[in-house]
C-alpha cells in the first residue's frame, strides 16, 4: 500500500464560507499549504467514508456469525474498530 505524502493529521475545519461564484471554501487547521496529496485526499473523502461504513457493517456481521464478543477480540482489533468509529463520527459531525 502506498504511503500518504500529504500533510499529516490531525486536521480540523477552522472556517468555511462561499465564494461569489457559489463554491464552498474551507480553512483547515493543521494544513499549512495546499498540495496535491491533500487535495486528492479531500476529493476522495466521500468514497472513503462510504467504504469505511460498509466495512464496519461487514465486520459487525462477521462478528455475529463467528460469535465474537469483546473478550475474544485482540487489543489491536478493538483499537482498529475504535479508530474506525471515531473517523466516521468525525466525518458525520455527530
Amino acid at each position: 500500500m502506498k504511503e500518504f505524502r500529504g500533510t499529516p493529521g490531525p486536521w480540523s475545519v477552522a472556517r468555511a464560507g462561499w465564494t461569489d461564484e457559489g463554491n464552498v471554501w474551507y480553512a483547515l487547521e493543521g494544513v499549512k499549504e495546499a498540495c496535491g496529496p491533500d487535495a486528492r485526499l479531500i476529493a476522495a473523502a466521500p468514497d472513503l467514508l462510504e467504504a469505511l461504513q460498509e466495512a464496519m457493517k461487514i465486520i459487525e456481521e462477521i462478528e455475529i456469525i463467528a460469535g465474537l464478543d469483546e473478550q475474544s477480540m485482540t487489543d489491536a482489533y478493538r483499537e482498529a474498530k475504535a479508530k474506525m468509529h471515531a473517523a466516521v463520527t468525525k466525518a458525520l459531525g455527530s
